[in-house]
């Protein structure tokens, strides 16, 4: 029974790792992002208002990654229900369309020229691996929504 038990307190310290990489990828852009300066040259249709914007998407970004690191970090290792919900909202309606959709887009020809660059393959892929550790971490603690610690 004990070696039942340490195999599953394994599983959820892996899943908490494969699930904390991506997360550590979200703040990859924020210090360019906050510390943006707009070009104060007038131009016709320019707004002035965009630089505002920027920051919010940069501190935005700070505050998903703290409340999902501390919801990982704290109830998830609980193996609390709700904390799994919680990082699969975040998954479904964050990581999906900011990281995954975007690249499909780039892979399925709408941005092929884009691919033939080392850099813009790089962050592909890179992406979609990101993605992969993310679900994996899911996928081995879901057995959490069915059965209680």
């Amino acid at each position: 029974m004990k070696n039942g038990h340490d195999n599953r307190a394994m599983r959820n310290h892996v899943s908490v790792l494969l699930i904390l990489l991506p997360l550590l990828a979200i703040l990859h852009p924020v210090p360019f992002l906050v510390t943006f300066k707009q070009d104060r040259t007038p131009r016709e249709g320019f707004v002035l208002l965009y630089e505002n914007f920027v920051h919010e998407s940069g501190l935005s970004r700070i505050v998903i990654f703290l409340i999902s690191t501390m919801v990982l970090i704290f109830p998830f290792r609980e193996k609390r229900r709700w904390a799994f919900v919680a990082l699969l909202v975040v998954f479904s309606f964050y990581w999906l369309p900011i990281y995954v959709f975007p690249s499909w887009v780039t892979f399925h020809g709408l941005w092929i020229e884009s691919l033939v660059q080392s850099e813009a393959l790089r962050i592909h892929w890179l992406r979609h691996l990101l993605t992969l550790f993310f679900v994996s971490g899911l996928a081995l603690s879901a057995d959490m929504l069915v059965r209680k610690a």
